[in-house]
């Protein structure tokens, strides 16, 4: 019997240079930070894409206002920013290792 598997081409981030980015384009004068990550920990997110239907905008902007946001809301993040033409549609990868 074979495992069945794919492979996947990712876009890898790492969470430090993302929350550096936010930081310069949500125009914060404190750090963006992601909270409640454990360490040595990837988070990966497949198909982001600009016209996605289950983006809330509302949530975005909240993010966007505290200025941190837990690791499970990346992919509200991520979304945020492809439909803001922040990044190009396609898989993330966020490494994160502090």
């Amino acid at each position: 019997m074979k495992l069945k598997a794919k492979y996947i081409k990712y876009i890898c981030i790492d969470y430090s240079d993302l929350e550096r980015y936010l930081k310069y384009i949500w125009k914060k004068e404190k750090s963006v930070e992601i909270l409640e990550s454990p360490n040595d920990a990837s988070y990966s997110f497949e198909k982001i894409k600009k016209d996605e239907k289950y983006f809330e905008d509302k949530d975005y902007q909240k993010i966007i206002n505290n200025g941190y946001f837990e690791w499970w809301r990346l992919r509200t993040v991520l979304m945020g920013l492809c439909k803001d033409g922040k990044i190009i549609e396609g898989n993330y990868l966020i490494n994160v290792s502090w």
